[in-house]
């Protein structure tokens, strides 16, 4: 009988193992390399239309706000500026709801009619994803002049309720109590007081509460444009507990 051939079976050795990856790895890269390369070209190609997809250029009203420092006004000829917009059709709806902004800076120490070269890229879009360009007019000649101040009350348009444990005692009060206007004389001497926004707030202490004073309209500069509102309160008193003592009484009665 035969003894049993008990020798270690080797392996196959370090340089198969290696030429065996190397064939391996050489086939991912060659095998279908048509197919491979026609599915990135799609890629690429999808990539680009969805990228380019119904891209528009239309014209856009864009609306003029310069500044200068608070001692001086700038009268701005009153002419439309208009900018080529390009973009998205979904993304050029949303600069017709909210209109571009050119905000540029003229500097104070400027002579009384100066020549203002307009920046496309000072238009702020908003956060859309447009591109803006070929902005008309390009240069504006615009005239500064002093600016009027004058110091004027607060007023409240504010809508106050109370919380459920604690009544309003009193008329509210403002800290500071009066801001500093400043702008066009006919405009500043047409006011007579700066009014809070018109906010509802319930009332739950009478710590001092922040509100933004309603400037929009207006057409001057004001400072501070946010005042402190104190609203006087006072605990809510505790209704007596009449059904206890109702039952006391009538403990007592029928002894």
């Amino acid at each position: 009988m035969t003894a049993p051939d008990l020798r270690p079976v080797r392996g196959p050795s370090r340089e198969t193992a290696r030429e065996t990856a190397r064939n391996w790895l050489q086939a991912v890269m060659t095998q279908r390399l048509v197919l491979k390369v026609a599915a990135v070209l799609i890629a690429l190609a999808l990539w680009f239309r969805v990228n380019t997809e119904d891209m528009t250029e239309e014209q856009v009203t864009i609306r003029l706000a310069l500044q200068t420092d608070s001692g001086t006004i700038v009268d701005a000829p009153t002419r439309t500026l208009t900018a080529d917009v390009a973009g998205t059709p979904e993304e050029l709806r949303k600069l017709r709801a909210n209109p571009p902004v050119l905000t540029q800076t003229v500097a104070a120490d400027a002579p009384d009619t100066v020549r203002v070269e307009l920046d496309p890229d000072n238009v702020d879009v908003h956060g859309a994803r447009v591109s803006v360009h070929d902005l008309q007019p390009r240069t504006l000649t615009v005239a500064l002049r002093a600016a009027t101040e004058r110091r004027l009350p607060v007023r409240s348009a504010l809508r106050l309720s109370a919380a459920a444990t604690i009544r309003i005692t009193g008329q509210p009060s403002f800290e500071p109590d009066s801001v500093l206007v400043s702008g066009a004389p006919e405009r500043v001497r047409t006011l007579d007081a700066v009014w809070t926004t018109p906010l509802e707030l319930v009332v739950e202490s009478s710590r001092p509460i922040l509100v933004a004073l309603d400037t929009a309209a207006l057409g001057v500069l004001v400072r501070p444009a946010a005042v402190r509102v104190r609203v006087p309160t006072a605990p809510t008193a505790a209704v007596p507990d009449t059904t206890s003592t109702a039952r006391a009484g009538t403990a007592r009665g029928g002894r």
